[in-house]
C-alpha cells in the first residue's frame, strides 16, 4: 500500500552572518517525523559557506542538504523543498527536488543531494528581507512516499497530498451516497437537501445520527455550509476520501471536533500541521485550542514560539491577545 506522509517546518538560525568564517561545522535541525508516525525521521541540515571548498569565496552559496533516518526496510520517495522566509513571512527562493531511498534492514541515514540555497552575495545584498534580525529562516517542505520501489512506476500509482489509497469499498459507498438509492434520512444544511442511510450514519458516526433521535426522518444542520457538511458526510461513508480537504481543511476541524469523527479530525489536524505559516500560526493556533486539537496546538505554539519576532508583525497577534487560555500556554512554553 502506497501512503504519503508530509510535513512543513521552519528552521530558525539566529545570528548567521556572525557565524565563524573558518568554521566547517554543519548546522542540523531537530529531528522530525513525518505526520505518519510509522514514517522515518528527517532533517535539514546547513553549511553557511556552502560544501565544496574549492570554490573561490565570491562564488560561495549557503548549501543546506535533507538527511532522512529509517529504520524499516522499505524504501522511500522523498520529495522536498527549501524556501528562504523573508521579513515579511513570505517564502522566497524555493529549491525543489526528490530521491529514492533504498530499503535496509538496519536503521540508517542518507542524505538527499545538497543544493546550493542562496549565494553568500545575494544574502547579505538583501540581508534587511532575508535575514530580519540576523536570522535565517529557511522552511522545509518534505513529502515522503513510502512502499515497494515498484509502485513508483508511474504518478497515478501514488497519492496526493493530503489524500491517501481508496479501497473498491470506500469507491462503492461513496457512489450509493451519490445515487440516493434506499437513502432514509435528508439533511437540511443551507437550505440544501442531502439524502443519507440511516444503518451507515448509526454504525460509522452515531453523534452525527443522534441528530434524527425524535424519530424524524429530517435534521436541521446549522453553522455549517452544505459543501465542508457534504465533505463530512464523504468521510463517514468512506473513511479515506475527502475530496476538498485542503480547501476547506479548517471548517472541517470544527466539523469533526463537532461530531466526534476522530479520525477525519486526525487526518484535518496533519493538512493544517503542513500549512503552517507566519500569516495564520496565530490563527490555527487559536483554533486548535478551540477543538482540542493537541497536535495541532503542539505544532503550531512551536513554530510560533521560533518565529514569534515575525508573528508579532501580523493581525493574528492581536488575535491570540485575546484570549488568556492561549497567552498563558504560549508563555509557559518560551
Amino acid at each position: 500500500m502506497v501512503s504519503l506522509s508530509s510535513i512543513s517546518f521552519v528552521w530558525t538560525i539566529p545570528n548567521f552572518l556572525q557565524l565563524k568564517r573558518e568554521s566547517e561545522e554543519l548546522l542540523q535541525s531537530p529531528k522530525l517525523k513525518g505526520v505518519e508516525s510509522s514514517g522515518p525521521e528527517f532533517s535539514a541540515a546547513l553549511r553557511p559557506w556552502g560544501f565544496y571548498s574549492t570554490i573561490p569565496d565570491e562564488e560561495k552559496c549557503v548549501g543546506i542538504v535533507l538527511r532522512v533516518q529509517s529504520a524499516r526496510s522499505e524504501s522511500y520517495r522523498v520529495k522536498f523543498t527549501f524556501s528562504l522566509v523573508d521579513a515579511n513571512g513570505k517564502r522566497v527562493r524555493s529549491i525543489q527536488a526528490e530521491k529514492f531511498i533504498e530499503k535496509t534492514k538496519k536503521i540508517c541515514t542518507e542524505s538527499c543531494d545538497d543544493v546550493d540555497l542562496i549565494s553568500r552575495r545575494e544574502l547579505e545584498k538583501e540581508q534587511s528581507s532575508l535575514l530580519p534580525g540576523d536570522a535565517l529562516l529557511v522552511h522545509v517542505d518534505v513529502q515522503i512516499l513510502n512502499g515497494p520501489v515498484s509502485d513508483f512506476s508511474t504518478e497515478s500509482s501514488a497519492a496526493r497530498p493530503g489524500e491517501e489509497s481508496v479501497s473498491e469499498l470506500s469507491r462503492d459507498l461513496w457512489k450509493l451516497y451519490k445515487d440516493g438509492e434506499l437513502a432514509d434520512r435528508c439533511f437540511i444544511v443551507g437550505g440544501v437537501r442531502m439524502m443519507a442511510h440511516s444503518a451507515i450514519l448509526a454504525a460509522r458516526s452515531p453523534q452525527v445520527f443522534k441528530l434524527f433521535t425524535d424519530g424524524s426522518t429530517e435534521a436541521v444542520v446549522y453553522d455549517i455550509r452544505p459543501e465542508v457538511f457534504e465533505n463530512v458526510l464523504q468521510a463517514i461513508y468512506t473513511e479515506t476520501i475527502v475530496s476538498n480537504l485542503n480547501e476547506y481543511a479548517e471548517e472541517l476541524l470544527l466539523a469533526a471536533n463537532m461530531f466526534g469523527l476522530e479520525k477525519l479530525k486526525d487526518k484535518v489536524e496533519k493538512v493544517l500541521i503542513s500549512q503552517i505559516d507566519v500569516s495564520n500560526v496565530a490563527r490555527l493556533l487559536v483554533l486548535a485550542f478551540d477543538n482540542d486539537s493537541p497536535m495541532l496546538k503542539e505544532h503550531a505554539l512551536q513554530y510560533l514560539v521560533d518565529n514569534k519576532s515575525l508573528v508579532k508583525r501580523t493581525p493574528g497577534w492581536k488575535v491570540i491577545c485575546q484570549h488568556p487560555e492561549v497567552m498563558l500556554e504560549l508563555f509557559a512554553t518560551l
